[in-house]
């Protein structure tokens, strides 16, 4: 019960769904407000937005609909995007290159954070352009490599970092989605609304930066235990 309680809040509410939720009232900022952009603040246009979707069971199933396709569609690419990242560049080992050393990762955290947003967009364009075959945007599991006495402890790290990274890394994405409808909405730009541009910005580069960080953490434990299989 309390693995099920875990996969539903972590793994699903927290890295699904608030994540596509984040997405679809970004989205939905455009077309429900295009006659009046440039006119709304920002936190207007969002609550607007989530009006919208509220205003009855339809329309309340059909947010519930898009932000699970939403969240779920941000998962498949967060995952090709890294193992994309994983294999196009290869060390001279001819191993995988850990996303721990793809380009900007050993930069200082906070020249990470600034450049985050950027980075997701041109990982996206990199995955999107330069990926080659679907064997090489996969990741390579590690699971047939654990022993059977090693799974409790491959599963503890696992439910440990998997669902916290995930969050973190999807809702930068979503995060991202909605600067950008944000910036588009406020074309008649104020202190005001600089300011909550920025501070998505920021947390669009903070949490990816964070998530990045728990899934290095995460393979690097996993690696280390199939080591010791």
């Amino acid at each position: 019960m309390k693995d099920i309680f875990g996969k539903i809040t972590f793994g699903f509410f927290m890295a699904q769904f608030v994540p596509g939720a984040i997405c679809v009232l970004g989205i939905g900022i455009l077309f429900i407000h295009s006659p009046e952009i440039g006119r709304l603040t920002l936190l207007a246009a969002f609550q607007e937005s989530l009006n919208f979707w509220t205003l009855s069971t339809i329309t309340k199933l059909i947010f519930l609909t898009l932000s699970i396709g939403a969240g779920m569609a941000i998962h498949g690419l967060h995952w090709a995007v890294l193992g994309f990242l994983e294999t196009f560049n290869l060390k001279d080992d001819k191993k995988n290159k850990s996303i721990s050393e793809t380009f900007w990762h050993n930069w200082p955290i906070f020249l990470q954070v600034l450049v985050g947003p950027i980075k997701i967009i041109l990982e996206v364009l990199a995955f999107f352009f330069l990926g080659k075959g679907i064997d090489s945007v996969s990741i390579e599991e590690n699971v047939p490599d654990i022993s059977k006495d090693k799974m409790g402890a491959f599963q503890f790290i696992e439910d440990f970092y998997l669902h916290f990274a995930q969050f973190y890394a999807h809702t930068s994405y979503a995060l991202l989605i909605a600067l950008i409808t944000s910036t588009i909405v406020c074309i008649k730009f104020n202190f005001v609304k600089c300011g909550i541009i920025i501070l998505i910005y920021l947390f669009c580069g903070l949490f990816f930066i964070i998530g990045r960080i728990q899934l290095t953490a995460l393979f690097k434990a996993e690696n280390e235990l199939k080591e010791t299989t």
